[in-house]
């Protein structure tokens, strides 16, 4: 990916970008929720975001930050490309 960002394919990268999926709410006891992808970053041939999840083994945990992130995106920003590897 560095290499696509020097040669002008790519821009913004960031390496693991932090998304607040749940806002906490102590009065209610309810926890901040966030996901962390691998990579993020703009794709200048298509304008759109992209970004980039790997993963050795699918934990618990995992699919249910995925699915829940999956939700927000399509809410948020219906236009950017999630993979996941």
């Amino acid at each position: 990916l560095r290499l696509l960002e020097r040669a002008g394919v790519i821009s913004r990268l960031e390496l693991q970008p932090k998304f607040v999926l749940q806002r906490a709410n102590k009065k209610k006891g309810v926890k901040q929720v966030k996901y962390t992808p691998d990579f993020k970053y703009l794709d200048n041939q298509t304008g759109r975001v992209t970004i980039i999840e790997t993963k050795g083994v699918k934990t618990a945990d995992f699919i249910v930050r995925h699915n829940l992130f999956v939700a927000w995106l399509k809410e948020h920003h219906a236009d950017w490309v999630f993979i996941v590897k």
